[in-house]
């Protein structure tokens, strides 16, 4: 079962959190990438890439689908970064 937004979000700093713990630190993200799935028009995949090269990933359902075949990852990336966190607050 495919994520809301707001779940990976949730997911994503969970991760962080863990290896913050795990390290001492909280890791560095360089970058944020967001993928359209093959054949899907709404599942998408983000991966926040770190420092260390690692990535931690997550998938989640956009609201509506995509109109063509391009992933505007800039529009993904609003909707994804201006959702509220659950980890933050």
């Amino acid at each position: 079962m495919t994520q809301t937004i707001q779940e990976a979000r949730f997911e994503i700093d969970k991760k962080l959190i863990a290896l913050a713990d795990a390290n001492g630190r909280v890791p560095l993200v360089t970058g944020t990438r967001f993928f359209l799935y093959p054949g899907s028009r709404r599942e998408v995949l983000v991966c926040a890439e770190l420092e260390s090269g690692e990535d931690i990933q997550a998938s989640f359902n956009l609201p509506t689908p995509v109109a063509g075949e391009d992933l505007d990852e800039d529009a993904v990336a609003r909707m994804f970064f201006d959702m509220p966190s659950g980890a933050r607050h």
